[in-house]
């Protein structure tokens, strides 16, 4: 007779075994369900890599990761494994889909391989010259990372900005960046065929209604990613879990619905460039879409004296509120390091606890505690 658990999750990447490792510390009997037995490691991984260590350091940081993400490692810690597309009986389901990089299937793709977020592990040699389709979060942190281990560099964007779920002035910032490290940015652009001719890649692409052609040593889609053809399929929807943070509000919502109120975490988004952004909750172009009556203050990191004395002057910060209240709707920071000192602004929000709570965080001189002063500031004189 087969085992019955209380909570099967399927998908064996790196959201799956934090949902698994999330479960097992609450006691809750769990199994793990992977396409395969090969580690899945985090999309980000490898770019991070390249960018910070440089290609002679990829091979060493895979076989680190790999032992970490392993499945395998979640057996040993009590939690039962299963790998193909059989699901074993639960009592409840949570879905957590491998995922692999989309690759358009124009004409003659098949002929190459570019490079992705997976495969560039396994990259030997820089490109000397490299075409990256995709403006996006992947795409613009790609793109720093091979220009600045002097790879030429052009990045293509189907629509009219990079970043296009973001506001136009952290587009055009991010725009202006790359142009500064030398990457050629083409919007309103996009691949129609590649052909291999001799070792060079000949590319057909459209930029604003009109046909041209690229050489390039190289091509590089980062045009996001798509669940695996096998990942196993459950006869019922259950939650789908689609990022890592996602765990453990997941769990507790899915096990413990009426011991305390499900958690709201703020949508958030970080795009680990140089300089970092980070958004939590509403753009200004999401709160407009949905016609919410709101106050902005845009303070621009060059009004910061640490910013000043260290030269660090290049983002800024945008909050948005509520008509007269202290309520966050939204935070999109752009700046150095932003990414690691987004947490109070995300403690304020998914608590609810209003933008003068910030007053407790942050004593010392970095620089959120002096942007959190000028907030303040402003909304003492904002607020009724």
């Amino acid at each position: 007779m087969q085992r019955k658990y209380q909570l099967v999750i399927v998908g064996g990447g790196a959201e799956g075994q934090a949902l698994a490792t999330e479960a097992l510390r609450l006691g809750i009997q769990t199994a793990l369900v992977a396409a395969s037995s090969t580690p899945a490691l985090p999309p980000k991984a490898a770019v991070q890599t390249l960018k910070t260590q440089g290609l002679t350091a990829l091979g060493t940081v895979h076989q680190k990761l790999s032992s970490r993400y392993n499945p395998e490692r979640l057996r040993a810690l009590g939690i039962d494994l299963y790998f193909g597309r059989e699901i074993p009986a639960a009592k409840k389901i949570i879905l957590a889909p491998e995922t692999i990089p989309f690759v358009p299937q124009i004409p003659w793709m098949e002929q190459i391989e570019p490079i992705t977020t997976d495969n560039l592990w396994n990259l030997s040699q820089l490109p000397k010259h490299l075409v990256i389709w995709g403006g996006g979060a992947a795409g613009c942190e790609l793109a720093q990372a091979f220009a600045q281990w002097g790879t030429e560099v052009i990045l293509l964007e189907k629509e009219a900005q990079l970043l296009p779920e973001e506001d136009w002035d952290v587009s055009q910032l991010f725009k202006n960046r790359l142009e500064q490290q030398g990457i050629k940015v083409l919007t309103h652009a996009e691949v129609l065929r590649v052909q291999k001719i001799g070792k060079q890649l000949q590319l057909e692409i459209r930029e604003h209604d009109q046909d041209k052609t690229l050489e390039t040593e190289r091509l590089c889609t980062a045009l996001g990613r798509r669940p695996i053809q096998n990942n196993p399929a459950p006869k019922t929807t259950p939650p789908i879990c689609h990022d890592v943070s996602q765990a453990r509000s997941l769990i507790h919502n899915t096990f413990f619905p009426f011991s305390k109120k499900p958690d709201e975490l703020p949508k958030h988004r970080v795009v680990l460039t140089d300089p970092e952004m980070i958004r939590l909750g509403f753009s200004e172009t999401e709160a407009k879409a949905k016609k919410i009556d709101y106050d902005i203050l845009t303070h621009p990191l060059s009004l910061l004296d640490r910013a000043i004395c260290t030269g660090q002057e290049r983002g800024f910060i945008k909050v948005l509120t509520p008509k007269h209240s202290d309520q966050i709707l939204g935070i999109t920071a752009v700046g150095p390091a932003v990414s690691e000192w987004c947490h109070e602004w995300r403690l304020v929000m998914r608590h609810k606890l209003g933008f003068k709570n910030l007053a407790h965080f942050q004593e010392h001189p970095v620089h959120f505690s002096e942007q959190k002063e000028k907030i303040l500031q402003w909304l003492w004189k904002a607020l009724p």
